[in-house]
């Protein structure tokens, strides 16, 4: 079957994408090769063939070239309990040192990369990165998607370097990560379901380039993943854009001609560990006198006190009502809502006052903080904070209200010192300054909904 060429120019292109940080690397189970008794196996086939022997597991009826998701389901099938599976996969990793696959190590030294998306659900790729970039300091920041429970997802600000993001989870005892078809559909069925989905990670996915290396995604996975990861960027006149490398889409004809519509390189010799050696050398020829750590793009906000993250909410308070606005940004965080607010309260400075006034226009809800701290007549800034949102709110969506009150003290609708616009909408009450939980799923909830018509515009 006819594969797309990869010429120089393919090569010199892919060069600059990464260069400019616009290329985000996909890791599979392909590049894990290890070096065991002196010879090559690949990670995911031992751990396969350790199962078989393990367990005694009958492999008469498996296909010619089967792999560890059939050996898990011949198992479950035979057994009864899934969870015994994983449990066994955890011992057998654990029963030896394993060494870091030579090809993960060429990737970590290619220093324009600082994202990883592991689809495995091992941890090599976070070892070789602290080996190769950080002496073996455990600097990496590792991120493990769930299917289960709470959604994490991509940090807008970070001060690591590097990380790696783990798709389909990370082995342990729990079956929380992906070993079977079956794993790998309920995980992607989790990733189209817009309120469990990383939206930080994706946004970053639709807005660069993908390397996908060896990762054989059967047809209607490779569908399935790209369709979730890149959204309606898969289908628009842009397409994907980027190169697959694997030993089993050069072979796929459907999802070759689906891949090349989408205007998707795929590297014909398939081979992803040899790809991967021939990117390291290119990339070293090109840049090894030129290129240093500290000079790579870093995709994090400029380094301040206290950094605004675009699309957080806005928390306006008194700064006698210090203790209730940090509780609840704490716990608007732990359900991932960004929050942002001032914890100095300064009252003077032109500086400072435009930061705040930018920030109120940048952020997804204004929650003003409503007591008897705020019915005094003084001179306060935060009322400088509430009309800068009663003008903001003019041209924000209706159904989403952007200011949203949330009150801690028996406080009258018709006080004359809480602007009127306040009292045309719903008060958040939080006797004794409780917070329920059901405020914390809709905040989150609509969050969500807005950065996703942010992002559909």
């Amino acid at each position: 079957m006819e594969t797309t060429s990869f010429k120089n120019r393919n090569w010199n292109r892919l060069l600059s994408e990464i260069e400019d940080q616009k290329i985000i690397p996909i890791v599979g189970p392909e590049l894990l090769i290890m070096e065991l008794d002196d010879r090559q196996i690949l990670y995911y086939d031992y751990i396969a063939q350790k199962l078989i022997e393990k367990l005694n597991i009958d492999t008469d009826d498996f296909p010619i070239q089967y792999g560890l998701s059939d050996v898990a389901v011949a198992f479950i099938k035979a057994h009864g309990d899934p969870a015994d599976i994983y449990f066994e996969i955890r011992e057998i990793i654990n029963s030896r040192n394993w060494t870091i696959p030579e090809p993960l190590k060429l990737l970590s030294e290619i220093g324009h990369f600082n994202l990883f998306l592991s689809i495995t659900f091992d941890s090599f790729m976070e070892q070789a990165l602290n080996s190769t970039r950080f002496g073996g300091n455990k600097k990496t920041l590792s991120i493990v998607y769930s299917n289960r429970g709470k959604v994490t997802d991509l940090p807008l600000e970070s001060t690591s370097e590097c990380v790696v993001f783990q798709l389909f989870g990370k082995a342990s005892s729990a079956p929380d990560y992906a070993v079977t078809e079956d794993d790998l559909l309920l995980f992607n069925h989790r990733l189209q379901s817009q309120d469990q989905q990383p939206l930080n990670l994706f946004d970053r996915l639709k807005s660069n380039y993908l390397l996908t290396m060896g990762c054989s995604f059967q047809d209607w996975l490779a569908r399935f993943f790209f369709c979730a990861t890149k959204g309606d960027v898969l289908f628009s006149d842009v397409g994907m854009r980027g190169v697959i490398v694997d030993k089993k889409t050069i072979t796929d004809e459907p999802l070759n001609k689906f891949l090349k519509r989408r205007k998707t390189l795929i590297y014909p010799k398939g081979n992803a560990a040899e790809f991967v050696k021939e990117l390291h050398h290119r990339w070293t020829e090109r840049y090894r006198n030129i290129y240093r750590p500290s000079e790579t793009k870093k995709n994090t906000y400029k380094d301040e006190s206290n950094p605004f993250i675009p699309e957080a909410a806005f928390l306006s308070y008194a700064s006698e009502d210090k203790d209730f606005a940090i509780s609840i940004k704490a716990a608007l965080e732990s359900v991932g809502v960004d929050v942002w607010f001032d914890q100095q309260r300064l009252e003077a400075g032109d500086d400072f006052e435009l930061k705040i006034l930018k920030n109120i226009s940048n952020c997804s809800i204004f929650f003003p903080i409503i007591s008897k701290n705020t019915l005094k007549g003084e001179r306060r800034f935060f009322r400088l904070e509430w009309h800068e949102a009663i003008k903001e709110s003019r041209f924000r969506p209706i159904d989403i209200p952007f200011i949203q009150p949330l009150v801690i003290d028996n406080i009258p609708y018709d006080n004359p010192n809480i602007p009127n616009e306040f009292n045309k909408r719903h008060w958040q009450q939080f006797p004794g300054e409780t917070i329920p939980p059901e405020f914390l799923s809709l905040t989150r909830q609509r969050i969500r909904e807005l950065r996703r018509r942010k992002r559909n515009l």
